[in-house]
C-alpha cells in the first residue's frame, strides 16, 4: 500500500464542504519517489522538448 508509506502521496482535493463525492489529488514528487518511469517532468526548452526525471523527495512515514 504506497499511501501507507509513502507520505504525502494523496492528499484531499480543494472540494467545497457539501460535495458528497471527494476529490483526491496525487503529489507528483512522492510519486517519482516509488519509481521514476511513474512521473516525468517536461519543459520547453529553446530547442525543443526536454524529458526528464523528476527529482523526488523520498519521504517513507514511520
Amino acid at each position: 500500500d504506497w499511501n501507507a508509506s509513502v507520505r504525502e502521496l494523496l492528499i484531499p482535493g480543494k472540494d467545497d464542504a457539501a460535495v458528497t463525492k471527494k476529490r483526491t489529488r496525487v503529489r507528483l514528487n512522492p510519486l517519482a519517489s516509488i519509481a521514476n518511469w511513474r512521473c516525468k517532468k517536461i519543459e520547453k526548452q529553446l530547442s525543443g522538448w526536454q524529458v526528464t526525471n523528476r527529482s523526488p523527495s523520498r519521504i517513507i512515514n514511520g
